[in-house]
Parts: C-alpha cells; sequence; structure tokens
C-alpha cells in the first residue's frame, strides 16, 4: 500500500470517529462565554465580555477564536453543528501532519502508529469536536514543529512561517506568548551559521510581530499598556485563595463582597486588585506557594476527570485511554535522543504547556492541549524501535 492510501485511510479514520462524536455529544462542553464575547464584537461592541454583575472586561481572551465564531455566526447563525464538523475535518488534518512529523522523525511503522493512535483516542476524539480555541490551539502545536522540522534546512522562509503560526498560537491562547522566546532559541540552535542565524532570527520575529501587533495596538489604545488579556489577575486569585479545589472554579463571581469592591474598576484595575489580593494571600501563608505549585504539576498529570464533570463510565474510559499514553510517555524519556533537535521542540513544547499553567489553575483539559505531542512521544515508548538510530532533524549546516 502506498503513501497516499494510508494517508486517506487515516484521514477518513480520524474524520469518522470525529464526525460521529460531534453529532452524538452535541453542545455540551461548549464555552458559551466564548459565545456572548464572539456577539458582542459582531454587534460592534468590540471583543467585550459582561459579567452577570454588570461588570463589563475588555479583551478578557486573546481574538482569535471570537472572530472566528463570529465570522460563523454571521453566516450560519448559532446552530453550532457546522462549526463542529469544521473542526472534525480540522482534527481529522491533524492526525495527518502528526503522521507526516512522526515519519519524519522516527520513520514509516513508528508514523502509522503515533497517527492511528491519535485517531482513535477518546479524548481527544471528543475535545477535537468542541467549541473552544484549546482545541485549535491543539492543531497549532502539531503544525509548528512539523513546520519545523518537516524541511531540510531552517531557512528565511520556514523561519517566516514559525513566527506567523507561533502568533496566531498567541491570538488563540495568550500563555504561549512568552514561548516565542523558546522557540526563537530553538532556531538559532539548530542554525549554525551565523548570518544565516541573524537573518532567520529576524524572519522569525518580524512575521510574529505583524500578527501580534493589530492586538497589541488595540489593548494599548483601550488599556494606555502593554496586556495581552486581562484574565491573568483573575486566573492567579482564581489559584491562590483559601477556597482554591483545583477545579477552577470561579470562585470570586461567588463572592459578593468582593464583587462589591471590584464594581466601578476598569479592567486593569480589576486585574491589579486581584493580582494583589492574591500575592497579598501568598505573603501571609508562605507554604501556599510550594504547596499550590506541586498540587497543580499533579494535577496536571493526574488520570482521571473531576468527578462532577463527567459520568463513572465516562471517567472510566478516559482513565483508561490515558493511562497507557503516561506511562508510555515517561518510559521514552529514557529513550528518546536529547541530542536530537526535533524531540528537544517536541518534548520543550509539552513542558512548557505544564510549566505555564502552574502558576494558575491547572484544569486536565489544558493537557489535552498537547495530547497529540504526547502520543507522539508515547509511542516512542514502544520497544518497536531504536529511536537513537533514526534520529531526523533539519540540516545544521546550511551554508551562507
Amino acid at each position: 500500500m502506498n503513501m497516499k492510501k494510508r494517508e486517506l485511510i487515516l484521514f477518513l479514520t480520524a474524520l469518522s470517529t470525529r464526525v460521529l462524536c460531534a453529532f452524538v455529544a452535541g453542545d455540551r462542553n461548549s464555552d458559551l462565554d466564548e459565545v456572548g464575547y464572539a456577539l458582542n464584537f459582531l454587534h460592534g461592541n468590540g471583543l467585550v465580555l459582561e459579567w452577570a454583575c454588570g461588570i463589563k472586561r475588555y479583551s478578557y481572551w486573546p481574538p482569535g477564536f471570537p472572530v472566528i465564531l463570529a465570522g460563523y455566526i454571521k453566516i450560519f447563525g448559532q446552530s453550532w453543528i457546522y462549526f463542529r464538523l469544521f473542526m472534525a475535518v480540522f482534527g481529522a488534518l491533524i492526525c495527518l501532519s502528526l503522521y507526516r512529523l512522526a515519519r519524519r522523525m522516527v520513520g514509516e511503522s513508528f508514523a502509522l502508529t503515533a497517527g492511528f493512535w491519535l485517531a482513535i483516542y477518546p479524548p481527544q476524539i471528543f475535545w477535537s469536536t468542541r467549541m473552544n480555541p484549546r482545541s485549535i490551539a491543539s492543531d497549532l502545536l502539531v503544525l509548528i514543529p512539523w513546520v519545523a522540522i518537516d524541511c531540510r534546512e531552517i531557512d528565511k522562509l520556514r523561519s517566516s512561517i514559525l513566527g506567523g503560526a507561533w502568533g496566531f498560537l498567541c491570538l488563540f491562547r495568550a500563555e504561549y506568548f512568552l514561548g516565542c522566546f523558546g522557540m526563537a532559541a530553538w532556531i538559532w540552535l539548530v542554525v549554525r551559521k551565523g548570518k544565516r542565524r541573524l537573518a532567520t532570527q529576524a524572519a522569525f520575529w518580524l512575521t510574529f510581530s505583524l500578527v501580534m501587533s493589530p492586538w497589541i495596538i488595540t489593548n494599548w489604545k483601550i488599556h494606555h499598556r502593554f496586556v495581552l488579556a486581562t484574565t491573568l489577575g483573575d486566573s492567579f486569585y482564581m489559584t491562590f485563595n483559601p477556597g482554591y479545589d483545583y477545579s477552577g472554579n470561579v470562585l470570586f463571581v461567588n463572592d459578593q463582597r468582593l464583587m462589591k469592591n471590584l464594581t466601578g474598576k476598569t479592567d486593569m484595575q480589576i486585574n491589579d486588585y486581584l493580582m494583589s489580593q492574591a500575592l497579598a494571600y501568598i505573603r501571609s501563608n508562605p507554604y501556599v506557594l510550594p504547596r499550590t505549585l506541586l498540587g497543580n504539576f499533579l494535577n496536571f498529570w493526574r488520570p482521571y476527570l473531576h468527578p462532577k464533570a463527567v459520568s463513572g463510565k465516562e471517567n472510566a474510559l478516559y482513565v483508561a485511554s490515558y493511562l497507557p499514553v503516561f506511562l508510555l510517555f515517561l518510559r521514552a524519556l529514557f529513550k528518546i535522543p536529547w541530542n536530537s533537535p526535533p524531540w528537544v521542540l517536541v518534548i520543550g513544547l509539552i513542558a512548557y504547556q505544564c510549566f505555564a499553567h502552574l502558576p494558575f489553575y491547572a484544569l486536565v483539559n489544558f493537557r489535552e492541549m498537547i495530547a497529540p505531542l504526547l502520543i507522539l512521544t508515547a509511542a516512542a515508548g514502544l520497544p518497536f524501535w531504536d529511536l537513537r538510530s533514526n534520529s531526523h532533524s533539519p540540516s545544521q549546516n546550511s551554508s551562507t
């Protein structure tokens, strides 16, 4: 069977499972706040989220997903079946991207294992059809290493694509903004020649800045300071307060005394106030910081979902699906060639997603954003491949 037929079978397998899930699961777990955010943008009110208590939050989330939702609502209205089908097709294409990435890194048999594993992995099937930016971020986190690795060398064009892709990733999930420095560092290490290093760095930062600048400039006009999203103080306070239970519940919205103090404040004043309250709690409880960071780390990697979120059968399916991935992922960490730039990039993306959430509440579905990369690494933990003799990487000896 030739490669095209394998890719077609993989795509149809992934698409059929996701389309079936889109119809069976329906609107469950859709982000209704994102829909309200998109409707305000569509009606000319800007990207603003209004809480039930009347407080308006501007730039609360990055604009990528709300703008896509607004365009969809403009064309199709608020019937979400077509949007879920679009997400299903996109998710199936990511299985192909993972297959090609794995083939470039190790080989054909390894690529088929990783691609079909992702195609039938139940948690990813579900999240691939949901209306939230985490699904698209998950897809971009596969496309970025594929673009970086599926080439003979990192040149200016490839660096430009990577800069733009990372910019779009930040427009869907703001926590990846600091990761741009890690991506630039990876390019710097891969490209050994001095002149080409400077050229590729310039290309990366130029396209990254072009993608990000409209949003940053818009926020500067609104808030008069540099800000990507005004959720930072909220998320920090949701983590460092006496009622934190590792569930991500928006506790302060139900705190009438706190909400009274927030009424009448601007977005950034709310952000600064919540941040100061969280820092005051940390200062008065010196052990809460290490305890919470450790708890968030364990919570990020836990093998089960919150009992209030799913049924017992669904949780059992999740545990049965995730545990082999996690255990093989741990085994793969001792097998992969750490001098291989592709594996360094993949593990770096996984590590960034974990550690970037430790100071904030860490939900299991945040881990689902890196599920494709976890499956790729878990496949390396199987005893079928000698990774150290099959490590491929972009050329490190490009001429100037």
